[in-house]
């Protein structure tokens, strides 16, 4: 069975980071045809919001928020439970001077992280 196939019986998740203005009405269209979504944001305050069933981003509406079946969320572990990830930015189309910003948090390789940057050691020292 492919991923997709496995998506759309619900034998998958699918999560979202990045719940603005992109993310959000992302997360909400996939969970409307029924799919597993996480929704994850490192804004707790944002998290809170949605899961109280307001939107404070206001692309979505409040009422979509209390209705979606969404799983809100910004505990990265939660992420480990997703088979394939939706980042809210396409990072080939990103700003040259911004990409220089950019930077890796966590790498997950089949729901194990195998690079944190918490953690990690600067190679020069």
């Amino acid at each position: 069975m492919s991923l997709y196939e496995k998506l759309i019986a619900k034998e998958a998740v699918l999560a979202v980071v990045g719940l603005g203005y992109v993310g959000m009405p992302i997360a909400v269209a996939f969970a409307k045809k029924g799919l597993n979504v996480i929704g994850f944001d490192t804004n707790s305050k944002k998290i809170e919001a949605y899961r109280s069933g307001a939107d404070p981003t206001k692309e979505v509406g409040d009422e979509q928020v209390r209705n979606t079946t969404v799983q809100f969320t910004d505990e990265e572990q939660q992420l480990r439970k997703a088979d394939f990830i939706v980042v809210d930015q396409n990072v080939l189309d990103a700003d040259p001077l911004a990409i220089k910003d950019t930077k890796v948090l966590a790498t997950y390789l089949r729901g194990e992280k195998i690079f944190d940057a918490a953690q990690a050691t600067d190679p020069k020292e």
